[in-house]
């Protein structure tokens, strides 16, 4: 039998196996759901739509899947608050802290829609498609992947290792960018490319660190997908007005030196900036 100075020995071990299972389930299932929504789009018909606008349909379709799934595993498996639209304070807070990230990104912006402006540049698809690709990265890239990398991996594996240890924050910040960087390697089958997708996928793990940082000191998901959603704005807009769509090896003139150094450094410096966001006079802010 259990004594009563047991029980709560009992249980805890009980709450920990169970929150164990429960993060092993949810990243398991995203994974499941990312691999449903990519297969499930290679059977879209072609019909009469070229290369680009198909390719902007299947991401659509997609980001569309994997958007939903990844909300239902939340729902269901009972953390809905993630997908709370927070207030004011949290999106400030976010502004705040990711100035870094948001200046770069609105700068970025505003220089695209200059060039695009003062050279006249008309889209290279119908309107429709033209929305439509908005609507993709909206989709994939903004709700699917931070709630993916931010909102589950983050958020379940806190819950297995605890909301009030600064280690296991990192430990989730760490998992989590690393899968976020590498899943890039997808870009694989796009683009023969190797070096440059490697490239990628280490600026993609820094930055990655950097946004999960972002979240843990806004607590806001939808800051960290606004910010990805802008992010991405720039490239879209180049692609879709004048037609550009660099490789990474392109934008560093196929220098294997300069594209690895690069990325390495710039990994780096985001992975600093991380750091620096959940530096340790913060975790009463960061366990709230």
């Amino acid at each position: 039998l259990v004594s009563q100075f047991d029980t709560p020995v009992v249980c805890d071990k009980m709450d920990k196996k169970n929150k164990l299972m429960k993060c092993i389930g949810a990243i398991l299932a995203a994974a499941v759901v990312t691999a449903v929504g990519g297969i499930a789009s290679w059977y879209i018909p072609a019909g009469n739509m070229n290369d680009f606008e198909y390719s902007i349909v299947t991401l659509l379709f997609q980001g569309i899947v994997t958007a939903i799934g990844y909300i239902l595993i939340l729902v269901l498996l009972g953390r809905k608050d993630v997908l709370k639209l927070g207030n004011g304070k949290s999106f400030l807070t976010g502004a705040i802290v990711g100035f870094p990230m948001l200046g770069y990104t609105l700068f970025s912006l505003i220089q695209t829609v200059v060039i695009i402006t003062k050279e006249h540049y008309k889209p290279n698809v119908s309107s429709l498609f033209f929305v439509l690709y908005i609507v993709a990265i909206i989709c994939s890239a903004g709700i699917g992947e931070e709630l993916a990398y931010r909102g589950i991996i983050i958020n379940f594996i806190r819950g297995v290792t605890g909301y009030k240890s600064r280690k296991g924050l990192i430990i989730s910040m760490i998992v989590s960018s690393v899968i976020f960087g590498f899943g890039h390697l997808t870009n694989l089958f796009f683009y023969n490319d190797f070096v440059g997708v490697i490239g990628q996928c280490i600026f993609a793990t820094g930055i990655g660190f950097y946004l999960a940082a972002l979240y843990a000191r806004s607590k806001n998901i939808w800051f960290n997908i606004i910010l990805h959603v802008l992010w991405d704005l720039p490239s879209v807009l180049s692609e879709l007005l004048d037609g550009t769509n660099h490789s990474v090896s392109e934008l560093y003139d196929g220098n294997t030196t300069n594209i690895l150094l690069s990325t390495i450094i710039e990994a780096i410096v985001f992975t600093l900036l991380g750091l620096f966001l959940i530096r340790k006079k913060k975790m009463p802010e960061l366990t709230e």
